[in-house]
Formats: structure tokens, sequence, C-alpha cells
């Protein structure tokens, strides 16, 4: 276990022990031995001696040769011990000076020249004038021992002055701030002493204004952590990964028993009525709480519920064994900065898990056994879509094109090209803005260097940006309309429609975007064709043209037209779902990505590759990996970036972050930021709760079926059936799974519209398509009764059987046990399920709705978690997530 002490003191004027002045007058022969004789039996002598000085001094016991001699009382640690005992109080029993020339000339202290003090660097250490400064401070001297243990000083290289000294030098401004001394004004001198079982450091650190200086014993334990923290670096980085992967276990597990509990308890499974009574109690507590669900929000009762139900969790014994694998990472930690035991605390207590105590709030609150099977994705946005323009290879392209009309110039010069290095940045050139602004600034006539000067110019908000992209917009336009050449041609509607598209330089013009792009024969134009059609911008939103562009411009090698393909292949748009197809166009759109970035670390080309390795598409999921991507892309001002990183912080309830997570997506201009704030103020986790904030936040997204969809929910609940409805079919225009089915439901139903089967099964159908499993499911029961349609049980088990093969627990129970639903109200059954999607069937349906399995027997619920365990999901696994 790693370890480092620290004794801190200061020098008195006078002191008489003169026991210890004589011992140490005399310590270079005291009590040493040969080491024929080191290892016998500590002498009466030294024994009478270590009692009286462990009386004088008690805090003699938390060191290492203390910890040495009571483990092993020989002779040899009994002289360690004696010895380190007055090292480290010998500001009491001499003067400042005496103590400065001591520590620079004892025995075992390596030298620097004549003496072995030392201080910051590039000051030659005068010993006498030292002495002399030190001994005529009125102020208080301050006295610092840091000691490690041999085998620890040996291993991590500081058995030598040069390492202890570039250590001092590396850490004297945290060292001022943890003493509150002015950086300025501090004044230190150090020697290092190099003892047989623990060698160490003495330390004199005061300040040069009389009035500054202030030790606390908070402030003598950051001394150990910040001295702590370098040396056992790289220990503490895998103590650290092994003590974050417990508490990610920890966390993961209570969630999925607390996800158990619940389901359990809603079906009458019962194993733990404290809990169950606990929980109940917690949802009855927050009946007319309308705050913020956050632990640190709920009144007080609600608050001491929560902390009931984590003490009961904390005896499952898996959790228990965790927790307990947890605090041993956590002791190791501890013990590099601290020489007291750690504080052992309850998991309730533990400060590092109090987001356990937010999830159960939420698990609880927010469980609604009657989407145990929910084919509803809340928080689930179709595009990876991104508001920042695209880099594309042709901004620093190899071949050389040139093109001279009149007062403008299109060249890929060698400056521009560096000019772009620079700019971005790459694996081998350090990014600055400035030496790039230095090279465009000399090449005005240049469209292309223009263009990137106004964007960098834009990055340092300087208000010359608008000016010199307007120049660069008008320049394009100029050679566009007098150039003969396809190839500049082809590469001016490009960088015209894309300044349209993004407003840059000019006012964004949709239409005219589309204009350009489509006299384009360019790749980069046919992805961005892809995008206005995928996302309707300027045009109707068309999945199977968007998806066509893509193609068309992967064909080229495209990355971003690959990974848009890609997706389109994974979720089914514009295609037919071909995962096998989408990862191979993921692996190569990584490939593509990572070959762009060697050349020009562009903001979205690490926004693209961090989202890869956070989803694993096309690279093995890298959470870590993808995150540093994100950051330095924000670094870069990407606003989607910020956005992601955002929604990652707010899901893992990462409280240190989501103040600033919140802060980025109000700031940020984006339908991915409108729509997650919607979330956020419709659920009020951590945010307060403010339906109406969530309903404007939804507007904003403009056409997005996803937001659509959320506030026909939400008028839907405040009973504004008008408007409920219209969003509703809003959303179903723009083909989302849910409102599909949804609407399927009001049209089978037909007490809300009027009813009309024939359209529900077309939407159904439509959502079929995309291998919705529970289109499937409810196709499959349609026609396998024949109430509403014409029975066909050919066709209905295909749809089961699909359904089935995606994990779908009751379209498997529902093959197996078919034939016993024949007597059965099918009118009643295809109502209710639409209504309850999560109940299981039962042989005798329960009338009772509120409690939908209170008649299912013992064998019944075996037999369906072994069905599921036949699907691969765990017995308890309830939840479908898409």
């Amino acid at each position: 276990m790693p370890g480092i002490i620290v004794k801190t003191g200061y020098i008195k004027k006078s002191s008489h022990k003169e026991f210890y002045v004589k011992y140490i007058a005399t310590r270079d022969g005291v009590e040493t031995y040969t080491s024929t004789y080191g290892d016998s039996p500590a002498t009466k002598k030294q024994k009478k001696l270590i009692e009286e000085i462990t009386k004088d001094y008690p805090d003699s016991k938390e060191m290492f040769e203390y910890q040495d001699y009571d483990s092993s009382p020989t002779r040899k640690n009994a002289s360690e011990l004696i010895s380190a005992v007055m090292d480290h109080h010998l500001n009491e029993v001499i003067t400042k000076e005496k103590y400065v020339s001591y520590i620079a000339n004892r025995p075992r202290v390596e030298k620097l020249g004549e003496h072995g003090l030392f201080s910051d660097a590039g000051t030659v250490v005068d010993l006498n004038n030292v002495v002399k400064e030190v001994g005529e401070h009125d102020g208080n001297v301050w006295t610092h021992i840091i000691s490690l243990k041999r085998e620890d000083a040996s291993r991590l290289g500081y058995d030598n002055v040069q390492s202890w000294m570039s250590l001092c030098q590396s850490k004297r401004n945290e060292l001022a701030k943890a003493m509150k001394i002015d950086p300025a004004h501090l004044k230190w001198y150090a020697a290092f002493h190099n003892e047989g079982h623990h060698p160490h450091i003495h330390m004199v650190v005061y300040s040069k204004d009389t009035k500054e200086g202030y030790v606390t014993k908070k402030g003598i334990e950051d001394i150990r952590r910040i001295y702590g923290q370098e040396i056992f670096h790289n220990d503490l980085l895998h103590i650290y990964q092994k003590q974050t992967e417990k508490r990610d276990e920890i966390k993961h597990y209570s969630k999925e028993l607390v996800e158990k509990l619940l389901y359990d308890m809603n079906h009458h499974i019962s194993h733990n009525e404290i809990l169950f009574d606990k929980m109940n109690e917690l949802r009855n507590s927050l009946i007319n709480y309308h705050g913020r669900l956050v632990y640190a929000y709920i009144p007080k009762e609600s608050k001491q519920l929560v902390n009931d139900i984590l003490r009961e969790l904390e005896k499952e014994q898996t959790l228990t064994e965790l927790y307990e694998q947890w605090k041993l990472y956590k002791k190791d930690v501890v013990s590099t900065y601290s020489n007291k035991e750690m504080e052992i605390l309850p998991l309730l207590e533990q400060k590092e898990f109090k987001s356990i105590k937010n999830m159960i709030l939420n698990e609880v609150m927010n469980y609604d056994a009657s989407k145990v099977l929910s084919y509803e994705h809340d928080d689930y946005t179709p595009y990876d879509t991104t508001d920042n323009e695209i880099i594309s290879p042709m901004e620093n392209i190899e071949i050389s094109y040139k093109e001279n009309c009149h007062n403008f110039i299109m060249e890929w010069t060698d400056d521009y090209k560096n000019a772009v290095h620079f700019f971005y940045g790459s694996e081998n050139v350090e990014r600055d803005i400035h030496h790039s602004i230095g090279i465009l600034e000399k090449d005005t006539t240049n469209v292309l260097s223009l263009s990137l000067l106004g964007k960098a110019y834009q990055v340092l908000e300087d208000e010359r940006s608008e000016e010199v992209l307007r120049k660069s917009h008008q320049g394009f336009q100029h050679i566009l309309d007098h150039s003969s050449k396809d190839f500049i041609k082809n590469y001016c509607h490009y960088r015209l429609g894309k300044n349209h598209l993004y407003g840059i330089g000019t006012k964004q013009d949709y239409e005219k975007a589309l204009g350009h792009f489509l006299q384009s024969q360019n790749q980069y134009s046919w992805y961005l064709l892809g995008q206005m059609y995928q996302r309707g911008l300027g045009v109707m939103k068309n999945e199977e043209i968007a998806f066509e562009y893509f193609l068309k411009s992967a064909e080229f090698s495209n990355p971003f037209a690959l990974y848009e393909t890609a997706k389109n292949y994974e979720l089914g748009i514009g295609c037919s779902k071909d995962m096998e197809t989408a990862d191979h166009y993921y692996e190569y759109a990584y490939a593509g990505f990572k070959s762009m970035i060697k050349e020009n670390e562009n903001d979205n080309l690490l926004y693209r590759l961090g989202m890869m390795n956070i989803k694993g598409k096309g690279v093995h999921q890298n959470i870590e990996k993808g995150m540093k991507y994100l950051k330095k892309a924000i670094e870069l001002d990407n606003q989607s970036a910020k956005i992601q990183l955002a929604k990652l912080y707010l899901d893992n309830d990462d409280f240190e972050h989501i103040t600033e997570a919140l802060d980025w997506l109000h700031d940020a201009n984006q339908v991915g930021a409108y729509y997650r704030l919607g979330m956020e103020y419709k659920k009020g986790q951590h945010i307060e709760q403010d339906i109406l904030k969530s309903i404007q936040y939804f507007q904003k997204c403009e056409v997005n079926e996803y937001a659509y969809y959320q506030l026909y929910k939400l008028f839907d609940e405040v009973g504004d059936k008008e408007l409920s409805l219209n969003y509703l079919h809003q959303a179903v225009k723009l083909n989302h799974e849910s409102a599909q089915i949804k609407m399927a439901e009001l049209l089978i139903n037909g007490t809300i519209i009027e009813k009309n089967v024939e359209e529900a099964i077309r939407l159904l159908k439509k959502a079929e398509e995309k291998n919705n499993p529970f289109a499937q499911y409810i196709l499959g029961k349609l026609f396998l009764f024949g109430k509403e349609v014409q029975q066909d049980k050919e066709l209905a088990f295909i749809y089961l059987h699909k359904s089935a093969s995606q994990g779908n627990v009751y379209a498997q129970y529902l093959i197996d046990n078919a034939d016993k639903y024949k007597a059965q109200d099918i009118a009643l059954m295809t109502t209710r399920f639409f209504h309850h999607l999560s109940r299981i069937f039962e042989q005798q349906m329960s009338i009772d709705t509120n409690n939908p399995l209170s008649n299912v027997d013992r064998k019944l619920k075996q037999k369906i978690q072994m069905k599921k365990q036949a699907l691969g999901h765990r017995s308890d696994d309830h939840i479908q997530h898409l």
C-alpha cells in the first residue's frame, strides 16, 4: 500500500529539553550497531529512551519507523526510530540557524557541493547566507518533513536528491496555497536525507511578508496530498480505475435491484415487505410535490424514506460485497494522502454514491407498470446531425487548381495549405490560430484564404469576421460567374451552397443552397443534399431521396456520407434495415474520419469520432475515449459536441457537471438542444419541472417528429384534445413509429376519432416495415384472432415470430399458447392491449385493471421467466430497450 508521511511544525525562539539537545549533539554515533547486532533485540537503554520519547511525542507512533519497530523491535529498528523522532522534533529544541545548518550538513545528507541544501530552480544556495537569513526572519518559520518507505522511494525513483529537488520546485506554488502564502513571497529550503529505511526531506518554509502564513490540519493534509499525488501518480491511476469500476458496478447493480423490486411489487411478488412499504410511502409522500425531482430538493420526510430504502438495499449480499471491494481501493487512495484511518461509512453516507439516492427517487416515482413493455422512445433523436459546417479534403486539395477572375483568385497555394494546418492542427502540427491568421492576411485576394480567415476571426470573436466572410462569398460567386472550368464551377457551387445552407457570409437561404447543390457534381454537395432531404430543409422531407444522395456520395469514400449511409441501413431509414451492411459502412466511415483528422483536427471530425466511440459505431465502444474527442471539439466551440456531452452528463446524473451541461443546452441554437431541454423541463429531474417551458422548447424544434410526439402527450395530459391530436397527426406524417402505433390504437378504438381499422393496419404495417417489434406483435394478434380483420393465422405467426426474434417474450408466449385463447373476447383483448401493453396474458383475464396480474399463478410466472431466459434475457429483465 503506498504511503507518505508529512510532519509539520514551526521553530520557536528557545526550547530547553536538554536531554534531547545532548542527544542531537552526539547523534551521529548514538546507538549505532554493526549488521551483526542490528537484528538483535533492542537494548534496555533503547527501550527506555523510546518509552520516554513516545510519551513526550505521541505523534511519533504514526511514523513509518515506529511501525517497523512495533512489528520488529530490533536494535536497528530502535535506532532508526530514535533518530527519526529527533529529526521530526528538531524545531522544538534548537534555534532557526542551527536547524538550517544541521539539515544541510547532517549525516547521510545528499550534498550538492559542500552541503545538501537546495531551493528554487536557478538559485545558488549559500549556506551561510541562508542561515543568517532564516535566523533574522521575524515571522514564523515552518518545518516540514516528508518521508517515504524505502521500497517506495526506490521503486518510484525518489531515492536521490535530484528527484526530490525537481518535485519541490514543481510544487512550490501549491505548497504556498496550502500554507496561505502569496507564491511571490514564498521562501523555502530543503535537504534530502537518504536514511536506510525511510528516506525523507526536511523543508524550511516562510513568507517574506511576516503577516502571511497559516497552517491548519487541513493544510497539512493538503501538503501530503500535493506531494503524494505526484509521487504515487502511476500507482494511483490503477487504483482510481479499479475504484471507478467498482463504483459503477455498485450503481448499475443498485439500479437493477430497484427495477426488479418495483416490478415484483407491481406484480405482487413479495420478497421484502419493508422495501415495498417504503417505496409506496415515498410515492405517496410526493403525490402533491411539483418541484425538481432531485434528492436535494424534496421534502425532509421524503428524503428520509429514500435513505430508508437505501439502508435496506445495503443488506443485499452482492451489493455489500461490491461495496467492501470499493472500500479497499478507497483505503489505498486515502492512505496516500493521510496517515489517519479512513472512516468507515455506510453506503448511505458515502458522498461518492449520492447519485444512487437520485436513482432510487426517480425509479420509484417514474415507474409505471403499464409501460413495462413500452414502444415509446422518450429521449431518442433520429439523427446525429450537426449544424456546424463540414470540412472536406477539397479545402486542402493536393492537386494544384487555379482560377484568376479580375480582383479574385482561387488557388490551393502552399501558404493556404499551411494556414489550414495551423488553423485546425494535426498529429504533426500544434494548433495555432494566430499563426494561421498571420499567413492568411498576406493573401486577401484568394477566396479560399478569405473564407478561412473569416472563420479564424469568428473563433476569436473578431468583429472583422462578418466582413471577410461576406467578401469571400462574393468572390466565390464572381469566380463562378466567369470561370469556364468544370471543376472550378462545381466547387464554387458547393461552397456557395454551403454558405447559403449555414448562413456563412450571406443570409441563410435553403432554396438558394438547394439550387447550387443541384448544379454541382461534387460528392460533398450530394452529401449536403442528403442532409436537406433527410431533415426537410427547404424541401419536402424524403428519406428515400436522402438515402440515394448519401449512397451516391459514399461511393466516392466521403466519410460523412459513409456514416449517414450506415445509420440509414441500421435504422431502416429510406432503405431496408441491414445491420451487417451498416456495420461495414460504419467501419469505412471511422477509418475515413481517422485518416482526415491526421491532416486537420477539425471540430466536426472530433465530434464524429467522439460519437462513434461513445456509441461503438465502426469501432469498439470506448466512452472515455469518445468524451475526450468531444472535449477537444468543444475547445473549438463545436455546439453539437456540447449538446452530446451535456446529454452524457445528464444521463449519468453527473452532478458536478450538470449546471455546465444545462448552460450549454440553453446557449445552443440547435434542435437537439431544444428537444433535450423540453425533456428536462418535462421530467424535472435536473431542473425545476415546468410544463409550459417544456412545450415551448418542443415547439422550437420546428419540423421534428419526436418533438411533435412529445407535444401530443403533453397536450393530452393537460386535456387539450384538439392540439394533442394535431401534433399526433404531424408526428404520424413524419413516420414516427410510436405515433403510428398510438394513432392505430385510436383508430381501432374509435372513441376519440372515427374508427378506421383499415387505416390502423396501414400505419402498423409502416411501423413494421422498420422492423418495429411492437407493431409486429399487434399485427400478429389482430390477424391471429380475426376480430377486426379477416383471420389469417399464417400471416399472424409470421408477424409474431418476427417480434419474438427481437426478444419480445409476450409474442413468444402468445405463439406457444395461441390455442388457449379461442374462447376469449377478442375485442376486449385488443382494446386492453393498447391500453396496457405490458399485460401478461393470463388463462383467466383479471377484471381489476389497476392490478392486471393479480390472478397470475406462480407456475405461469415461472413459465414466462423460462421463456425470457430461452430468448437470452434474464428472468427478471422486464423492460425492453430499443
